[in-house]
């Protein structure tokens, strides 16, 4: 098991995703679409592991994760929260023409 998914199972990572939840931030809707699916708590970017502020994470349903990390997969181009942003501003203008 890597450094990465280690800590994601550590009581540090468990104790951040909590408070997070706590927060006014967490709206208990996916960031990009919505959804009050089964969330999940991701990083905007990974500089901060260890000693993040709840600014840097974001709820994401497992769909949109996977599509986030699939379109990062394929330009390189940009983070997680750049990805998510776009898909984002793409769902509200799907929105606003239909």
């Amino acid at each position: 098991m890597g450094w990465y998914q280690g800590y994601l199972k550590g009581e540090h990572w468990a104790d951040v995703k909590a408070r997070f939840r706590a927060s006014k931030l967490y709206t208990g809707t996916c960031f990009i679409c919505g959804s009050k699916g089964r969330l999940d708590i991701h990083h905007k970017t990974y500089k901060n592991i260890g000693k993040e502020r709840l600014t840097d994470l974001v709820a994401l349903c497992r769909y949109c994760h996977i599509d986030c990390h699939k379109l990062i997969g394929k330009s390189k181009r940009y983070s997680l929260w750049k990805t998510a942003s776009l898909m984002r501003k793409k769902q509200r203008r799907a929105r606003c023409a239909a």
